[in-house]
């Protein structure tokens, strides 16, 4: 069976996914009264009455909602990437109790998950600034009402755009914080040579975890970004209304950029300090290692990079999806004003 010629056939299957995922994806987010092909045979015609009256606006919307849609897959995937990544390095801790860390972690993900779901029902401003705002704006439109009616279990197609992928997110989020607590376990320090293997190791994992998260933080600013400017291209063009609602989201866009920028903080901050911590009081236990200049020479001797240019890279990282959040809605801006 090990030489068999069709143990491995499955991998011809990955190819089709992208091609069937494109056609579900369209039929998802298509409206049928937004009635796009009487817009286009307008086009051809040169039957401007028709076009000019709601044509432009809607095509501008779809190409809108296209750009939205890619940019949530490739999220989806990254998010399942980063959450398959924590909980792999979550089952190879060693000599290590893994029951609680993953308890704990989907005790926190059902209760944020949870939530989130029940404040919906409550007139909070985060989601009337986030979501609703955005919804009315969009569901106004007659063309757009399917997009606005309940799909599944009373949820419209664009609550599901938009919740699906910030639930993921959150997932990929809480997973992470598992694999911080999981990287700052203690470490014998019996055999030097195990220990210096070791702490290496978990250096790297957390850095390795921070990367993937700040793709993943990164892509839900992008979605995040292109949902709040799609209500702007169903406003007429020289429009106030349509400058002022693209300073909104410009605000809301960067907003939520320095959000995402702190959650970085907030899950790895502390477990990088408290490594650091730990190899200071091993260095100066073990190696009588004193000033700070000893500490990085010492530190260089591990195998660690601690060299200018990855503190530059961990540092982009951190900033990224803030920094994205701004050229996005700059770009944006520009093209509303």
């Amino acid at each position: 069976m090990q030489n068999s010629p069709y143990r491995n056939l499955w991998l011809v299957l990955p190819p089709a996914i992208p091609i069937l995922g494109a056609l579900i994806i369209l039929e998802f987010i298509n409206a049928p009264n937004m009635a796009l092909s009487s817009y286009i045979e307008a086009i051809s015609t040169r039957d401007k009455t028709l076009f000019i009256e709601n044509g432009l606006e809607l095509l501008f919307h779809m190409g809108g909602m296209l750009i939205y849609s890619i940019v949530t897959c490739f999220h989806f995937f990254i998010c399942l990437g980063s959450i398959v990544y924590c909980w792999v390095r979550i089952r190879e801790a060693r000599n290590f109790p893994k029951k609680p860390v993953t308890s704990a972690v989907c005790l926190m993900i059902l209760l944020v998950v949870g939530i989130l779901i029940g404040l919906s029902g409550f007139n909070l401003a985060a989601y009337e600034l986030t979501y609703f705002n955005f919804s009315t704006l969009l569901c106004h439109s007659p063309e757009l009402n399917d997009l606005c009616e309940p799909y599944l279990w009373g949820v419209s197609k664009l609550a599901l755009l938009v919740c699906g992928p910030a639930i993921l997110g959150i997932v990929a989020v809480l997973s992470a914080s598992g694999v911080a607590v999981v990287t700052v376990r203690d470490i014998p320090e019996d055999d030097e040579a195990i220990w210096r293997q070791r702490f290496s190791q978990r250096v790297h994992n957390l850095q390795e975890c921070f990367y993937i998260l700040s793709a993943v933080l990164v892509t839900s600013t992008l979605s995040a970004a292109i949902f709040f400017h799609l209500p702007i291209e169903l406003i007429e063009e020289e429009n106030a209304a349509r400058k002022a609602l693209g300073v909104y989201t410009k605000g809301l866009s960067i907003f939520w950029g320095g959000i995402y920028t702190l959650t970085l903080m907030a899950i790895f901050l502390a477990p990088a300090l408290l490594l650091w911590y730990r190899a200071r009081v091993y260095a100066h236990k073990f190696h009588a290692v004193d000033s700070p200049k000893q500490f990085r020479d010492w530190l260089s001797t591990q195998a660690l990079d601690i060299t200018t240019n990855r503190h530059i890279g961990n540092f982009t990282a951190l900033l990224a999806p803030l920094m994205v959040s701004m050229v996005s809605s700059a770009s944006q801006f520009a093209s509303v004003g």
